[in-house]
């Protein structure tokens, strides 16, 4: 009986563990529990025994049944899928501080990070009770039914696991997998473990500092068999862009906008804009502010706007060309752009914060630019709306530079090496 697990980074050094035969490993960084799909999707059938180790990244961005609402729609596809697999939901574990010289902690951020790991892992115990099919693992070593977490397994980020931690992970879990295959009476067939986030040439760190850099990212997007509800389920983007593309529709009809935003598939619309997303490529972005979309890391030309009146609301629509290298001369110097590569937005006046975004032609044509008033050549990409109301408001209440690089980080809302545009992209695993 071949077991998978799958999660984030939090697995990346389970393949150090002893693993029974016939067992897989897949896992990537800063994954939540709606990209999850993407990493297993060609191998659901191939397995008896799912275990899943997802939310972590969740946790400090939305509201916990938001959390389990994407839970529910992952084991829908699942056994969609495979109607016969066991799944085992592994708890979320609690967070602990970071005791890495110079790191800030945010007492606040750590205590709600572990009540909503909670919340959500008391809403996956009561899901798990109603399903023969689904096994919770409560992992009561890490703390979990404390709410705080067993500092002895944890590593100094305060996140990822030491080599305690991923044994006694491990150990929790192989107790549910031999119930189960004992439950079965099947004896599973003899193969080697394998795992996509092995680092073999690279021991295993004491202190894990590096483990976010080193987490292998798949570099294809696997296929999609599963059908559910005659709906393509599209995997997240592998380039770590920390969205999920909608769709990649080459042609949408106005009918067919107006339906997705009207009512979106939740699990598929994204809190932020995509990094530098590519031609043919579509995406559904619910925001703070309505114009943090725009901060896609490229640079547009305006090339026109219309809306029209549906089903009384009114859509209204936003084209763009992208900008290119050079200028041209009328009354007035004006930048050069292709409409090879373009970008259309649409949003209803009634949801103005949802807006659907659509990648038209080959994105190859754009070269990086500055800004027209910059005095350097360095790239400019534009930070997002909502974030420099949030520095605005923490300003005027003394609030220093550092305080309030910490209090978005906190809400995951600076990037890892990009620190001008999503300012979205925090510490994940």
């Amino acid at each position: 009986m071949s077991v998978l697990f799958v999660g984030d980074s939090q697995l990346k050094y389970l393949h150090h563990v002893q693993l029974e035969d016939n067992t897989a490993v897949r896992c990537t960084s800063g994954f939540r529990v709606e990209q999850m799909w993407a990493l297993f999707s060609g191998i659901v059938k191939d397995h008896d025994i799912i275990v899943l180790h997802a939310g972590t990244n969740n946790v400090p961005r939305e509201e916990p049944s938001t959390t389990l609402h994407r839970y529910q729609h992952l084991l829908k596809i699942i056994w969609t899928s495979n109607p016969t697999a066991r799944i085992i939901a592994s708890a979320v574990l609690p967070r602990d501080y970071n005791v890495f010289e110079g790191a800030r902690n945010n007492v606040g951020y750590i205590d709600g990070c572990n009540r909503r790991a909670q919340e959500i892992n008391d809403g996956l115990k009561m899901i798990a009770s109603r399903s023969t099919q689904l096994e919770f693992c409560p992992h009561p070593s890490f703390g979990v039914d404390r709410r705080t977490a067993n500092r002895r397994l944890l590593s100094r980020d305060g996140l990822h696991l030491t080599r305690r931690g991923i044994q006694q992970l491990h150990d929790d879990i192989q107790v549910l997998v031999s119930r189960i295959r004992s439950s079965m009476c099947v004896r599973a067939p003899s193969c080697q473990p394998e795992s996509v986030c092995e680092d073999r040439e690279d021991p295993i760190p004491t202190d894990y500092r590096d483990a976010l850099l080193r987490t292998t990212q798949p570099t294809v997007i696997p296929e999609f068999t599963a059908d559910l509800d005659d709906e393509i389920i599209w995997p997240s983007l592998p380039r770590g862009s920390g969205v999920i593309v909608y769709g990649l529709e080459v042609v949408m009809e106005q009918q067919q906008i107006v339906k997705i935003l009207q009512n979106p598939e939740l699990s598929k619309v994204s809190e932020i804009p995509p990094v530098k997303p590519k031609g043919g490529e579509t995406y559904v972005i619910k925001s703070l502010n309505a114009d943090d979309w725009r901060c896609d890391q490229y640079q547009w030309i305006n090339n026109g706007s219309s809306s029209v009146q549906v089903e009384g609301d009114t859509l209204h629509r936003k084209y763009f060309k992208i900008k290119t290298t050079g200028t041209k001369y009328s009354k007035t110097k004006r930048a050069v752009g292709s409409t090879k590569f373009t970008r259309s937005a649409y949003f209803l006046e009634s949801n103005r914060n949802l807006v659907l975004v659509r990648y038209s032609g080959d994105e190859s044509l754009y070269s990086p630019l500055a800004h027209g008033n910059s005095k350097t050549d360095s790239e400019f990409v534009r930070t997002c709306p909502s974030v420099i109301q949030q520095i605005k408001k923490d300003s005027k209440i003394g609030m220093s530079p550092s305080q309030i690089f910490d209090k978005l980080n906190a809400a995951n809302r600076v990037p890892s090496g990009v620190v001008h545009t999503s300012l979205y992209y925090g510490f994940f695993t």
